[in-house]
């Protein structure tokens, strides 16, 4: 044995010094990255995480049920994917217009993950006769948890960040509940830190609402309905959006989760909804317009608001 020369642990030092500064950014660097584009949750990102790093708006989306995954082990097995494996097809196709149509570099993502359970594929129309009791409702309470925490952690780490809420089906429900008691009471965000609120079939749906629109599909077409019938979801009305809400509902008649006149007696006919679940899929993979579906008109809409 021998004593290494001062000169020699100076050197060493500096070295370990040098790889450990190097591997530190190297780090934050993908934590910054991963965040920035929603392949990291902000439970895994330093909470040091710099203030200039974040976006002008954080898209928050909430997946329908049987879509996404249950928790941040589930997501990371996948490999973190941003994709329609995270979001569902639905919600990925509005966050991607939204991305499309603002300021390159603008909009950065964030998905809820929750169990996203419905009931026997035909989701909320079932759950509606022991609702309170329902795995249905146990679900959405645990992604309604998720979405708060996700939109009060960002919200307080990115200041002068504004956010949109984005959800298909159960997910609609989640983020409209999650709307609501921003709007409502004002927390865990000031409403003004709202951009836009995008729901797609949301079980809750009020047609009387302010930006409430409902669709007719015939004979392979989507058409805006002129006269405007009102529905509501397959759970009841939500209450109203006020006018001054960045709050666009969008729903299908015939959709037996947000259409609940579409299945008969008063929305609890199960055979009436399971025949017409399909129809809970057309919000993607149908045109509408211009656009190659509703999902991506809605996702058009919400970004023009920011014109207004």
């Amino acid at each position: 044995m021998f004593d290494t020369s001062r000169k020699s642990r100076q050197s060493q030092d500096a070295r370990r010094t040098w790889v450990c500064q190097i591997r530190m950014k190297a780090v934050a660097t993908v934590f910054a990255v991963g965040a920035a584009f929603g392949l990291v949750s902000a439970v895994e990102a330093p909470l040091a995480y710099a203030e200039s790093s974040c976006p002008d708006y954080l898209a928050v989306g909430v997946p329908g049920s049987n879509q996404g995954f249950d928790d941040m082990a589930t997501w990371k097995a996948a490999g973190f994917p941003f994709d329609e494996t995270l979001y569902g097809e639905q919600v990925y196709e509005v966050l991607t217009t939204l991305k499309s149509e603002l300021p390159a570099g603008s909009v950065s993502a964030l998905p809820v993950l929750y169990p996203a359970q419905g009931v026997d594929g035909i989701d909320p129309a079932a759950a509606k006769l022991a609702y309170n009791f329902s795995v249905y409702k146990m679900s959405k309470d645990k992604g309604y948890a998720a979405a708060y925490a996700l939109l009060d952690r960002q919200a307080k780490r990115c200041s002068s960040t504004k956010f949109f809420l984005v959800g298909y089906s159960q997910g609609a429900h989640i983020a409209a509940d999650l709307a609501q008691t921003v709007f409502h009471e004002g927390s865990p965000v000031d409403r003004t830190r709202i951009a836009g609120v995008a729901l797609l079939a949301d079980p809750g749906y009020n047609g009387s609402s302010p930006r409430a629109t409902e669709f007719i599909y015939t004979d392979d077409k989507l058409a805006k309905d002129p006269d405007h019938w009102r529905i509501h979801g397959a759970l009841g009305a939500r209450a109203e959006f006020d006018k001054a809400d960045p709050v666009i509902s969008i729903c299908i008649y015939g959709d037996p989760i947000c259409d609940n006149n579409s299945v008969g007696a008063g929305g609890l006919n199960a055979k009436a909804a399971a025949d017409k679940a399909w129809m809970h899929g057309l919000y993607t993979g149908h045109n509408y317009g211009d656009s190659k579906s509703l999902a991506q008109w809605l996702g058009q809409e919400i970004a023009g608001r920011m014109d207004d």
